[in-house]
């Protein structure tokens, strides 16, 4: 028995326990009975069930980003770039300064202020608004406001309403789910040249926000929550036909107090938007750079800097 046990245990070490392919004295690391290279391997890197994120590599044992990124958070930021990961993970930008090569720049010049002070009765039917003359005239009364309630002004001046508007309107409207966008509120306001609403007077002010169930609270306003629907987007847009717009200006900085009920009717419903002296620019040139690639998804181009 004793030299059966030797004969064993002779075999054993022949074949390798460790179940590598390799021979015993050149597999360092084993993971799940396989020999892996720690320093390489992206689903043991730096050790067993070590898993690197998707778009880094393994290198020397740890997970890396291309080029000057970083994985902050699991996730590759450009550093040279991103206002909340300026230099480093977590370095964090002031809102009215943007991320450049790595550091944070001084004060950034707005292209505008916004300030809005509105209130409905009425949150209109979106699908209904424009395609049911009845249905709009029957709540014109509690839902229209006749006047301009979102006031500023940008670039060089340019009020808001424009200096060639005799007729402005302001309203909200409820929209169901499309294939772009979730269920949401929108605050609209367009000014006319005539009595008639037939001719645009630019600009006109836009608010989306990424949800129908708004809540009695602050929202802070950042440009940088477009693409994560986080923020509501405010917007200052010319119309350039009747179907087309393009976006002259978005906020960043600053808060908009919404006080609401009812929101999620598929009409009716209270709202009332107030925000002082939002921060306005243009969308090639915010504190979080150019943030055109995060509006165009929407279907809305960029119009020229006036």
């Amino acid at each position: 028995m004793k030299r059966l046990a030797v004969w064993v245990m002779t075999l054993l070490l022949a074949v390798g326990v460790s179940g590598c392919k390799t021979e015993p004295d050149t597999c360092e690391v084993e993971c799940n009975f396989e020999c892996v290279d720690i320093l390489t391997d992206p689903l043991n890197c730096g050790g067993c069930g070590t898993v690197c994120p998707a778009g880094t590599t393994c290198e020397l044992g740890g997970c890396q980003c291309p080029g000057t990124n970083e994985l902050c958070e699991g996730v590759c930021e450009d550093v040279m770039t991103d206002r909340f990961n300026c230099g480093g993970c977590g370095v964090l930008c002031t809102f009215d300064s943007q991320c450049v090569a790595g550091e944070c720049d001084q004060y950034l010049e707005p292209y505008g202020t916004l300030s809005i002070d509105f209130t409905t009765t009425f949150i209109f039917d979106g699908a209904r608004f424009f395609a049911d003359a009845t249905y709009q005239s029957d709540n014109w009364a509690a839902g229209v406001t006749e006047s301009g309630v979102a006031t500023g002004s940008y670039g060089a001046g340019t009020s808001i309403p424009g200096p060639s508007a005799t007729n402005t309107l302001a309203f909200a409207q409820r929209f169901v789910a499309d294939a772009n966008r979730g269920d949401r509120i929108e605050f609209d306001q367009r000014s006319y040249q005539d009595a008639g609403y037939q001719t645009a007077a630019n600009p006109n002010v836009r608010v989306i926000f990424p949800s129908d169930d708004l809540q009695n609270q602050s929202y802070a306003v950042d440009a940088g929550d477009l693409a994560e629907s986080v923020s509501p987007w405010v917007f200052v847009f010319n119309q350039v036909t009747s179907l087309s717009i393009c976006v002259l200006a978005v906020a960043s900085g600053g808060t908009l107090a919404v006080t609401a009920e009812s929101t999620t009717d598929l009409d009716g419903g209270t709202l009332t938007l107030q925000a002082t002296d939002l921060l306005l620019y243009h969308p090639t040139n915010t504190p979080y750079g150019d943030i055109t690639m995060d509006i165009l998804p929407m279907g809305i181009p960029i119009c020229d800097i006036e």
